[in-house]
């Protein structure tokens, strides 16, 4: 038996398991991803799975943002290449926290968000995991570093940014239905409790057993699939495509429901990743239970 590439050897290092073969197909499988999508960025393959295993788990891979994923570590390793896509992130800022270009509070959270999230031991790019689309992280990074800043000057916006007779009804709204304000508030939770739901209902009643299985289970992707008769890659794929129906089916609601714009509502699922995950677990449990029970 050959033995495991130097990606899959230092994920598994990094999650403290052994190197399996479907272990060395999906870490492989991530990286190609990623390097197909930053060609010009150089990173050892070793250096990267380190990376991915300090973040993710097995199962957690053919979902994740890999790409984002091998930016953030190129970032913050300091290539070339890889900060200049960063610099093209920042840029859209002023579109992020809705401020002019030219504004001197926008260069100054730009400068600021450079340094706290990659400067340092404590540079905050290491704590992305690549659960969402680092964008909509970045976004989110972006708009509670301006809320900060807007504190210290005692300010909620500039009155320069107040039309004469106050806001239009639209940009009042806009501003009622902002996600990252509604997630600070712990507005958003009803509304996302209840699109989890929907979301689930609306599975087939296949998808609904593999992530019960999954998350009310903790049952493995190789025990999954010894059970339905196939190989773990193939109930890998299927616990992915489900975990996508779902969060395809959060998007849709959660967009009729706040009344966002497809952007507003990835942002606010990126910065609620952890607990959608939990909610998401949690329901699960107590279906589960309900099913027992009744």
């Amino acid at each position: 038996m050959n033995p495991p590439s130097s990606a899959a050897r230092a994920f598994a290092e990094a999650r403290h398991i052994a190197p399996t073969p479907a272990l060395e197909a999906a870490v492989d499988a991530a990286i190609a991803r990623a390097r197909a999508r930053w060609p010009a960025i150089a990173l050892d393959p070793a250096e990267l799975g380190a990376f991915l295993g300090a973040r993710l788990d097995e199962p957690a891979l053919p979902g994740a943002c890999v790409e984002d994923l091998h930016l953030a570590c190129a970032c913050l390793r300091g290539d070339p290449a890889a900060l200049a896509a960063f610099e093209a992130l920042l840029a859209q800022t002023p579109a992020w926290v809705r401020r002019p270009a030219g504004a001197v509070l926008v260069d100054e959270l730009k400068q600021q968000l450079r340094t706290s999230l990659l400067v340092g031991p404590d540079a905050q790019l290491e704590g992305y995991k690549g659960r969402g689309a680092l964008h909509a992280w970045l976004r989110v990074s972006a708009v509670r570093l301006l809320w900060k800043l807007e504190a210290g000057e005692g300010r909620e916006r500039p009155v320069a940014e107040v039309p004469p007779g106050g806001e239009p009804e639209d940009a009042a709204r806009a501003r009622r239905f902002d996600p990252e304000r509604a997630l600070a508030g712990e507005r958003a939770e009803p509304a996302v409790a209840e699109a989890l739901g929907a979301a689930f209902a609306s599975l087939t009643s296949k998808q609904r057993a593999l992530l019960r299985l999954r998350h009310a289970g903790g049952l493995t992707d190789e025990k999954i699939g010894h059970m339905y008769g196939v190989h773990q890659s193939t109930a890998t794929r299927w616990i992915a495509a489900a975990h996508e129906a779902v969060g395809e089916a959060v998007r849709r609601h959660l967009a009729e429901r706040l009344r966002l714009e497809k952007r507003d509502v990835d942002s606010l699922l990126g910065a609620m990743q952890s607990r959608l995950d939990v909610s998401l677990s949690a329901l699960l449990r107590t279906e589960a239970s309900g099913r027992a029970g009744g």
